[in-house]
């Protein structure tokens, strides 16, 4: 936790060249709204309050942030990749564009943040919050989403492609566009979302639940339904099931039929 004297100190490795390590302080005058960063920085801060700032370009690969408070700052185009931001909070905050390829972000917040356009292909996001944020045309591709929880979230293309999505909680999520191809979705609480248009081929629901969910649109080429409840999902026809498979446990509406799953063969 920070002292009244807020020492800050962060190494700074100005590329390609090592350069010497400097540091800086806010004293007790308080810290300032506006923090200009030359450089590239990293090093050890978990634990600082980085709230309400704007850091528009920031540079934090490799640092360690592990449980800050990024609350209401502006990290619009910051790179952020290869990091540890694990139980960091960035609520209220804009991160668009930003670069976070690789980092974790276990446990983290990003309630009401400002996400569009950030690349965060293989980041650790396994129980974060993005609750009411905004994840339109963001990259997700690859990236651990196990038990993530997306409640009134939206997100207009949205590219969430080989993800693992286990057990996420998307109730009420608008997903319009969104790709979703071969990611793993388990489990995931998927309750009155909007994923209309969106690409599901390869996906893998077993027992997850997708009732009162807006189905438009969706392919499901190859998915795996088994177990699934889609028994009130809106919008959803056989037609778009031809190429997706379930088993006598998957509920769909009056109607709507689904081929059985093939079983697989013991090895």
């Amino acid at each position: 936790m920070m002292s009244k004297a807020l020492p800050f100190l962060i190494a700074f490795a100005l590329a390609p060249i090592a350069q010497p390590v400097m540091a800086f302080t806010w004293d007790q005058r308080g810290k300032p709204s506006t923090v200009t960063f030359t450089g590239r920085f990293s090093g050890l801060c978990a634990g600082c309050d980085m709230s309400n700032r704007r850091m528009d370009n920031a540079h934090m690969s490799s640092g360690n942030f592990a449980g800050s408070n990024f609350s209401g700052s502006i990290l619009r185009s910051a790179e952020m990749t290869a990091g540890n931001f694990a139980g960091t909070r960035f609520d209220r905050g804009d991160l668009s564009s930003a670069e976070m390829n690789g980092s974790n972000f276990r446990g983290a917040s990003f309630v009401g943040t400002g996400l569009r356009s950030i690349e965060a292909a293989g980041a650790n996001f396994s129980g974060s919050d993005f609750a009411g944020s905004d994840l339109s045309n963001a990259e997700l591709i690859g990236a651990n989403l196990t038990g993530a929880k997306f409640g009134g979230t939206r997100g207009t293309n949205p590219d969430f492609s080989g993800a693992n999505m286990t057990g996420a909680m998307v109730m009420g999520a608008v997903f319009v566009n969104a790709d979703f191809t071969g990611a793993i979705m388990t489990r995931a609480n998927i309750e009155g979302a909007d994923l209309s248009r969106a690409d599901l081929t390869g996906v893998v629901l077993r027992d997850a639940r997708i009732s009162r969910t807006r189905l438009q649109g969706v392919d499901f080429t190859g998915a795996n339904l088994s177990g699934a409840d889609l028994s009130t999902a809106i919008g959803l026809s056989t037609r778009q099931l031809e190429d997706a498979c379930g088993d006598e446990s998957t509920a769909l509406p009056a109607g709507v039929t689904i081929r059985a799953c093939k079983a697989r063969r013991p090895r």
